[in-house]
């Protein structure tokens, strides 16, 4: 006879209890704040671009690098953001011509280097298809060739892990992943890939001297080519730039690469007649880790660079940079062995050891 009423108060001390469980706040996550993620803009270095409505935090970045390195966004999760930007090779593709995605088919496309992102403000990706970085981040989730997945799939295996439904209330406040900050982590995280400590940026703070063959090749890289007044020089600042952040102007242009275009470049974004054959400058920091060169990866070495602009430039090549002309009118640059050798020493310059080797940007799940 008292079984009936000991059963109606077991079950409602377990609802209670339950209740009570379900409504008890979490001790981890019960008050939500971030922590500023300090940032500081290098010497020199004009200020970072405004990033819209995403204030870099410890635990954006954090989550963020998660991502980064997580398979977990490829549709069979053998393929991660890093897979094809290894921090070895300042981020690009363990030099690889094009990157191969996950069904082993290979890109047309070398994968380009991230670093020094703050200053970019003309799109993203070989011909500028992304306008800002948050776009460029979802894009490989769902090329056939990369990732081969959807950022809904995606987002339902992130939402599946308790670990990331954590991070992503630490960053956001939300245990809900969504493509929106998804994209914000990890965009977070790659704004923090500075590159500002090579050689280069030691001198110019005064923190060791450059050598001789360094110097001479500065001068010479930045030094205008013009026949016409026996001028002398390598005329790289046209589209490298002369700031010191970048070495790149940031912009689309046609190097002279090919007569017969078989990649139309910034034309396949744009429609542009102008635009065919133009491709966005890559800067020169940070060379002798980021072959082989070009948009097509088809240069192995800084070397084969040198050559292609002083010997091998096509001149008849569809909307070639006028200054890719200019510097040749009489013919090619033709750089004598001497010119090599400094200007190579000066490149070298640019290389940034410590943003291969910083641990704040490698695996979290080795390290």
């Amino acid at each position: 006879m008292n079984r009936p009423k000991l059963c109606i108060l077991a079950t409602m001390g377990l609802l209670f209890s339950t209740y009570f469980v379900a409504c008890k706040k979490d001790p981890v996550f019960q008050n939500y704040q971030t922590t500023p993620y300090e940032l500081e803009v290098p010497k020199f270095f004009l200020p970072f671009l405004p990033v819209q409505e995403n204030e870099l935090t410890q635990e954006g970045v954090a989550l963020g690098r998660f991502l980064f390195y997580d398979p977990i966004l490829s549709e069979d999760g053998s393929q991660s953001c890093a897979s094809c930007h290894n921090q070895q090779f300042a981020f690009t593709d363990n030099e690889l011509a094009t990157s191969v995605g996950i069904k082993g088919i290979a890109g047309n496309r070398n994968s380009m280097p991230l670093f020094n992102l703050n200053w970019h403000d003309k799109g993203f990706f070989w011909d500028g298809r992304s306008p800002t970085l948050r776009d460029q981040i979802l894009e490989p989730i769902e090329d056939p060739i990369e990732m081969a997945s959807t950022v809904t799939g995606a987002l339902e295996r992130i939402n599946g892990k308790p670990f990331y439904r954590d991070l992503f209330y630490k960053a956001f406040g939300s245990r809900t992943a969504t493509s929106d900050n998804l994209a914000k982590a990890i965009e977070q995280f790659m704004l923090t890939f500075v590159s500002s400590n090579s050689r280069f940026d030691k001198g110019r703070r005064g923190e060791l001297a450059l050598t001789q063959d360094e110097l001479d090749g500065l001068t010479f890289t930045q030094a205008e080519n013009d026949p016409s007044v026996g001028a002398r020089g390598g005329d790289c600042f046209h589209c490298h730039g002369t700031s010191g952040e970048l070495f790149s102007d940031n912009d689309y242009k046609n190097n002279g690469l090919d007569e017969t275009l078989t990649d139309l470049g910034r034309f396949s974004v744009t429609g542009l007649e102008k635009d065919k054959g133009k491709f966005k400058t890559p800067s020169l920091r940070n060379l002798s880790f980021t072959a082989p060169f070009m948009h097509d990866g088809r240069f192995k070495t800084i070397e084969e660079v040198l050559d292609h602009y002083g010997e091998h430039v096509v001149q008849t090549s569809p909307n070639i940079d006028p200054n890719m002309n200019k510097a040749r009118s009489v013919g090619q640059i033709k750089f004598t062995p001497e010119e090599k050798r400094i200007m190579l020493a000066f490149l070298k310059s640019l290389d940034d050891y410590e943003l291969i080797s910083n641990p704040a940007f490698s695996d979290p799940f080795t390290n």
